[in-house]
């Protein structure tokens, strides 16, 4: 099951495998408390090889349905009527990796048996996000219901933690 910290709700897994870099999505990753993120790449680079290895990629052709418009005839008050000729609309082809979902299942399971966790991790809200130096988290810290992240163009980011305004805070 995939976290979502701000909620704690739990989300059927799809574990992002490397593209980190969404620029509006949560930060998806395998977590363990801890652990440095060197390791975490390193573990899940392993679970993705020996994932591939168990579901090698499997590309499968498809085809959209295609669509037929039959003509149309419309005539106005004064009895002339125009036709509009039918249209044919070939389906377009594309290919999908039948075993992606597989693979991303041993993924999942590999990393889960390396003490893993797949968790979603809300981004910060702008005004925070604005008032933090620049840096990228090298060990996954403890998480909490105000953890978010900060995700940078070069596809590193940053889990932030702040903590709660005591002025704010209900008497």
């Amino acid at each position: 099951m995939k976290t979502r910290i701000s909620s704690l709700v739990f989300l059927p897994a799809l574990p992002v495998l490397f593209g980190l870099a969404a620029c509006d999505r949560d930060l998806s990753i395998f977590y363990k408390s801890g652990q440095p993120v060197a390791q975490m790449q390193a573990d899940q680079s392993a679970c993705a090889a020996i994932a591939l290895d168990k579901a090698p990629v499997r590309q499968e052709l498809r085809q959209t349905p295609s669509t037929y418009t039959p003509p149309r005839t419309s005539c106005n008050s004064n009895g002339i009527c125009t036709t509009t000729p039918g249209v044919y609309r070939p389906g377009t082809f594309y290919t999908v990796d039948a075993n992606a979902p597989r693979r991303a299942r041993y993924i999942e399971i590999c990393m889960d048996e390396r003490g893993y966790a797949p968790v979603d991790v809300p981004l910060c809200p702008v005004e925070l996000r604005n008032s933090v130096p620049v840096a990228q988290t090298r060990t996954l810290p403890p998480l909490s219901d105000n953890s978010c992240a900060v995700k940078y163009d070069d596809g590193t980011w940053q889990i932030l933690t702040p903590q709660p305004d005591p002025a704010l805070a209900p008497e």
